[in-house]
C-alpha cells in the first residue's frame, strides 16, 4: 500500500509527535492501550437507522487499522491524507484490527 508521504516509522515518531511511544500501526497487540500515527487513507459513512457509525482507514509504512467511531457522521479535521496520532485499544473485527471510539490529534 502506498502512501502520499514516505518516512520511516522512527522519523514519523519524531516529526509528528512529540510523544515517543508512538507504535507502527504492523507492531500493534491486540487489547493493549496503542499510541498510533499515520495518515487517512479512506473515510466512509455507515448508514443505520439508529445510530450513524464514521470508518476512517488509517495507515503508515508498516501497516494499516481501522478506526470507528459511533454515534458520529463526521470528525472535525479528520479528511483525506490527513495525518492524525490516535489512542486507543485495537480489536480483532471482521474487517481485521479496530480501534473504536478513539481519542485523536491532528498533525
Amino acid at each position: 500500500m502506498r502512501l502520499l508521504r514516505r518516512r520511516s516509522g522512527t522519523e514519523t515518531a519524531r516529526a509528528d509527535t512529540d510523544d515517543a511511544t508512538t507504535t507502527p500501526i504492523g507492531s500493534i497487540v491486540e487489547r493493549r492501550q496503542v499510541t498510533i500515527t499515520g495518515q487517512v487513507l479512506g473515510i466512509r459513512i455507515r448508514p443505520s437507522d439508529e445510530l450513524p457509525t464514521l470508518v476512517v482507514r488509517l495507515g503508515d509504512d508498516t501497516g494499516s487499522v481501522t478506526l470507528v467511531w459511533t454515534g458520529r457522521r463526521a470528525v472535525g479535521g479528520v479528511t483525506l491524507g490527513r495525518r492524525l496520532s490516535v489512542d486507543g485499544t485495537p480489536v480483532r473485527s471482521p474487517d481485521g484490527v479496530c480501534i473504536y471510539n478513539p481519542t485523536y490529534r491532528l498533525l
